[in-house]
């Protein structure tokens, strides 16, 4: 404030940082302040990022195994992947996927070491994985993915478990579980878990109340309140959501000829986009309550990745096929590189939750990264 009353003003205006500012009285007299003193303050990377930012050159990381699973920290610096076979293993990477570190230390396995799911927390501390075997558990890491136990009572829902999500904090986290007693198919049925304390050192996992539903993909959001999961039925697919924290689900509409395989879901839960096998992408910027056809074409859509924003999205099809969006799901556009290099076959995404790194598994093995671009090439 001026140390003196300069008369009536007429109008003020300020910069956005806050340091200038220009004012006018009732004189015809100009006023402006530079106030030094003001600190810019940075703004997080999804607030600045302009819409056309893209995904196209895509890096090989090294690897020579089918990774079934990846998923990373908010600014893409901590990553996780593991590995679905009989021997399979935990890898992370403190450095944006340039180098992997591991295998990662499994403590009290007892069972084939068949990962199916893994997801990470914001900061990258905390991250969950499940098992595909029948004697299968979940595991907790709390030092960046270098270390895992099992997740307390976990031990108990032994089984094949087929995808897991955490909360951006860590502590909120839902799995799903195929109940079939023989390797899974898309005939059993299912049940999903939920933890509302899955960072402490005793977490617990309790049954919601889906118990027939078999879900190949869940996604819960950052905040934890909301899940979407779709079910995966010979009977016909499904949407299912949850606006409390993973412990009850609504069903959306009925799908019979539409196989949903991917789903992924803001922070907020407000955006939130699914795919098909057999089909288009969808999205909704509604918490779910509606859906909407995006453009992209139909193909055999399988996993999905979303930005804490939700303004950035990524999705892979089995046939190679990599796509992304700038605009919340609602256009899509494809994601291969121009020289050649497109992964092949990729099996799941991942895309930092400032929309600023994307992570690719593929069929042979490889492990792909690429940095976003706002060029308009």
């Amino acid at each position: 404030m001026s140390s003196t009353a300069l008369g009536p003003w007429n109008g003020v205006a300020i910069s956005k940082s806050g340091q200038y500012a220009i004012g006018l009285i009732n004189g015809g007299q100009i006023y402006y302040s530079n106030n030094t003193s003001v600190t810019t303050v940075s703004k997080d990377l999804t607030e600045v990022f302009e819409p056309l930012y893209k995904y196209k050159t895509w890096a090989s990381t090294g690897g020579s195994n089918t990774f079934s699973g990846i998923s990373c920290s908010n600014d893409g610096k901590y990553v996780v992947a593991c590995i679905k076979s009989t021997t399979g293993l935990i890898y992370y990477s403190n450095n944006y996927c340039a180098s992997w570190l591991g295998p990662a230390t499994v403590n009290n396995n007892t069972a084939v070491p068949e990962w199916y799911g893994i997801s990470m927390s914001n900061t990258g501390q905390y991250a969950v994985a499940c098992q595909n075997t029948g004697t299968g558990s979940v595991f907790f890491s709390s030092n960046y993915g270098a270390t895992w136990n099992v997740s307390t009572n976990a031990s108990s829902l032994a089984g094949w478990f087929l995808a897991c999500s955490i909360s951006s904090s860590g502590k909120y986290a839902i799995i799903s579980k195929d109940t079939g007693i023989t390797a899974p198919s898309t005939n059993h049925d299912g049940k999903v878990y939920y933890s509302s304390n899955a960072t402490d050192v005793t977490p617990t996992w309790t049954l919601s109340n889906l118990t027939t539903v078999f879900s190949l993909n869940i996604a819960l959001s950052g905040n934890g309140k909301y899940g979407i999961l779709c079910a995966y039925q010979t009977s016909g697919s499904g949407i299912w959501i949850s606006s409390t924290f993973g412990a009850s689900w609504t069903k959306h509409g009925s799908y019979t000829t539409t196989t949903f395989a991917g789903c992924a879901i803001s922070a907020s839960g407000k955006y939130a986009i699914i795919s098909s096998l057999n089909g288009k992408i969808y999205y909704s910027n509604n918490f779910c309550s509606t859906w909407i056809e995006s453009n992209s074409q139909s193909r055999g859509w399988q996993k999905a990745s979303m930005s804490d924003s939700g303004q950035y999205c990524i999705v892979c099809g089995g046939g190679g096929d990599i796509v992304y969006s700038n605009d919340y799901g609602a256009t899509w556009t494809n994601a291969g590189a121009t020289d050649g290099t497109t992964p092949n076959i990729t099996i799941c995404p991942a895309i930092s939750k400032n929309g600023q790194y994307a992570f690719l598994t593929t069929q042979s093995g490889t492990m792909y990264r690429c940095m976003a671009t706002n060029s308009t090439t």
